[in-house]
């Protein structure tokens, strides 16, 4: 059967998928750690790993409820707690490999070396599980174009009557805010923020 892995893109900005062949074993346990296995034994179209060097899976456990116990290697938090920048494409290439290849599998709590790991690269709070996240991943789409600034001058339509107000091509930006009608007491929204660890949004499905 055909599984979808999750390795770094080539400028590490995101995750990139990668299909690979595991066999169709009795169980989903089995499966999974099928899965795992191949996603820590790296890519094989070159893209950069997303999980620390020499990490392996010790044990993994599907509960009824569809939480994913996986019980990692030592290597996973070592290579993480060395200051890996990749920590959060990192556990969510773990989680959105198992989350998305089966549906029996609908969050994930991991932990290391079979303890709890309540925080792993310094800042990433792992003591409850955790769901997908789509987000992080490259879909190979391009880019929609940037929307105008709103000092710049909007595209005039000739065949607009005279008079009438012309377009504001940034309006349907929802990250844009009116200079004229800003609300001060509002934070500034921010296109960089990424989802929080273990937020409760939907899981996401291929």
């Amino acid at each position: 059967m055909d599984v979808t892995l999750f390795f770094l893109r080539a400028d590490g900005e995101a995750l990139a998928p990668e299909t690979r062949r595991i066999f169709r074993t009795a169980t989903v346990n089995d499966r999974a750690r099928q899965a795992l296995q191949a996603l820590f034994e790296g890519s094989e179209s070159g893209l950069p790993p997303s999980v620390p060097p020499g990490t392996s899976v010790r044990e993994i456990y599907i509960a009824g409820d569809g939480t994913a116990y996986v019980d990692l290697s030592p290597e996973f938090r070592e290579g993480l707690d060395r200051g890996s920048e990749d920590a959060v494409e990192a556990i969510y290439a773990v989680v959105n490999t198992l989350a998305v290849n089966f549906s029996e599998i609908h969050k994930v709590k991991i932990l290391v070396a079979g303890d709890e790991a309540d925080n792993v690269g310094g800042h990433l709070d792992l003591s409850h599980p955790i769901l997908p996240e789509m987000s992080l991943v490259w879909s190979g789409a391009p880019r929609a174009p940037r929307a105008p600034r709103p000092n710049a001058a909007p595209p005039t339509d000739a065949s607009a009557p005279p008079g009438a107000a012309p377009p504001q091509a940034w309006a349907a930006d929802p990250n844009h805010v009116d200079p004229n009608h800003a609300d001060p007491n509002q934070p500034a929204k921010s296109r960089d923020a990424r989802p929080p660890i273990g937020s409760d949004a939907a899981p996401f499905r291929l």
